[in-house]
């Protein structure tokens, strides 16, 4: 249930408050249960984010990878936030590069996403050539809006890398319960 809270809190904008109810969540899975607990890190990370707290977002979504190596999203999460951070300081291009990229093979080069992710850590490393033509890519295998792709890859063409914009502050209170 605490697992829903928090999805709903981070629906609302309420990130702190999303956190809170993932730590909840992450207190209640045995610490065996290691690809439900990997996947809690990852959510937890996008609230983390979200909320202005990448050191702490990087730290969960390294936990995830450590506890399931196999879970992609933790995988690509990682190398978006390392390449596109606001916060110089937790970007780290190779390692983006590296984690996107295998995320990518293991998809064989199938995700627009993970294409995406990919484009962004090459741009990260200064390697624009690449960034286009993985976007490229990722836009050729995109469903309905692409407008996103379409504007990573005038940054690219541009040599310019992406980055993430910083969520607003939170404007209300937590949730009331009943």
């Amino acid at each position: 249930m605490q697992s829903i809270e928090a999805y709903v809190a981070t629906l609302r904008h309420r990130y702190s408050e999303a956190v809170t109810y993932y730590d909840r969540a992450l207190a209640f899975f045995a610490e065996s249960d290691r690809t439900e607990r990997s996947k809690l890190y990852v959510d937890r990370a996008t609230a983390q984010a979200l909320n202005g707290s990448y050191r702490a977002a990087r730290v969960d979504l390294e936990k995830a990878i450590a506890l399931d190596k196999n879970n992609l999203l933790a995988h690509n999460n990682y190398a978006w936030l390392l390449a596109t951070c606001p916060d110089g300081s937790v970007r780290d291009g190779h390692r983006a590069v590296q984690h996107a990229r295998g995320a990518s093979e293991t998809l064989k080069h199938g995700s627009p996403i993970v294409l995406d992710t990919l484009a962004a850590a090459e741009a990260e490393i200064g390697d624009f050539r690449a960034a286009v033509k993985d976007e490229k890519r990722a836009l050729s295998l995109a469903k309905g809006d692409r407008s996103l792709y379409n504007q990573h890859l005038q940054s690219y063409m541009k040599a310019s890398p992406v980055r993430e914009a910083p969520e607003p502050p939170e404007t209300s209170g937590p949730l009331k319960k009943s």
